[in-house]
């Protein structure tokens, strides 16, 4: 848990130095007016309090998020139900929603966890969605709305795991974002953790083959990139360093690496996966034995062959049956997906 103090002594001082006169009267703010309505509302209850019922909420139920109705390969979103409606079947939402952001149109967007006994289909019905396990609601939302809807199921878990300050043990206090805790003996302030995390492709100096890794809980077929955790101390070069050493046992040459992308993962907890291009010059990788099943040169063709079976069937991710001898790769949602394509686009010119 990462502890802050001192932030409510900048509430005031943050809004007169902004000239933070906001009302959502105004048909739209500037990005800037937004994102500092955003942080006030964040810290500021009376801010807070003062839009929740012009608000929106990404309803959740035991970790699953609610999502639109519909199937194929289309590109699904969470159901924004008004905070007015939500509270019909969840009273106490005000207390028990937490904050995301605002949107363009300057609307509070919360996310909200329903009871364990709720009636989910009478809510499904009623609400025309479906509440679907979060690990395929992330292949099924491919757009903004993943970051957010992932990191409402963090937020929402991090509220109700942490309950005692780290400093003295007495009970923490959400404020009425629910973004802060403080403690109601020594007024610590503690925020929510993210835990960094460096993923890679690793490719050869000449960038003619890229090396992939398989795990044993991953379905037959599926191939994907080296990750791990930024320890403490490291930069993310060092992080992708020993994990490529770790798993795959191969020397990578940190000056090589290349940042492609970012993105927000709520499992275990809630994770910056930062995905990486990295080269190497070794010859003959090694699986690490008790974590790795098996290490492998892929040249772009085959890449690209794997990148469209998973384009073409999503649902492998998950599958127990399907041929090994069929490769793919994480679907669209992954970050590894986006490492994979962003290589063979920029080094092959190929879009699969």
């Amino acid at each position: 848990m990462f502890q802050r103090s001192g932030k409510s002594s900048l509430l005031s001082a943050l809004s007169s130095a902004c000239n933070l006169s906001f009302t959502f009267s105004r048909a739209k703010h500037s990005l800037v007016e937004r994102l500092r309505l955003q942080q006030l509302i964040k810290e500021s209850d009376q801010e807070c309090d003062k839009v929740f019922n012009k608000g929106h909420v990404i309803l959740y139920h035991r970790g699953k998020p609610f999502l639109q109705k519909k199937s194929g390969l289309q590109s699904n979103k969470p159901v924004l139900s008004s905070t007015l409606k939500v509270q019909e079947f969840l009273p106490n939402i005000q207390k028990e929603a937490v904050f995301l952001k605002l949107n363009e149109n300057n609307e509070p967007l919360y996310a909200a966890m329903l009871p364990k006994d709720i009636d989910v289909a009478a809510i499904e019905d009623k609400l025309d969605g479906k509440f679907y396990d979060m690990r395929a609601a992330l292949f099924l939302v491919r757009s903004e709305w993943s970051g957010l809807m992932s990191g409402g199921s963090s937020l929402l878990r991090w509220i109700k795991s942490a309950q005692f300050c780290w400093s003295c043990k007495a009970p923490l206090k959400r404020n009425a974002s629910g973004c802060q805790l403080k403690c109601s003996s020594c007024s610590n302030v503690f925020h929510p953790p993210t835990s960094p995390v460096g993923i890679s492709l690793i490719a050869n100096k000449e960038h003619s083959k890229a090396l992939l890794i398989r795990q044993p809980v991953y379905p037959p077929g599926m191939y994907s990139c080296v990750a791990g955790f930024v320890d403490p101390g490291e930069s993310l070069a060092e992080c992708v360093t020993r994990e490529c050493a770790e798993e795959a046992g191969v020397e990578v040459d940190p000056q090589s690496l290349h940042l492609v992308d970012s993105n927000h993962w709520p499992n275990p907890a809630g994770s910056l996966m930062m995905g990486c291009i990295v080269t190497s010059e070794t010859e003959n990788p090694s699986p690490c034995s008790h974590e790795i099943e098996e290490v492998r040169w892929f040249s772009p063709q085959e890449l690209c062959q794997a990148v469209q079976v998973s384009q073409e069937n999503p649902g492998l991710r998950f599958a127990k049956n399907h041929d090994p001898g069929i490769l793919f790769v994480p679907p669209k949602g992954a970050i590894a997906n986006v490492i994979i394509r962003d290589w063979l686009l920029r080094y092959h010119n190929l879009t699969c």
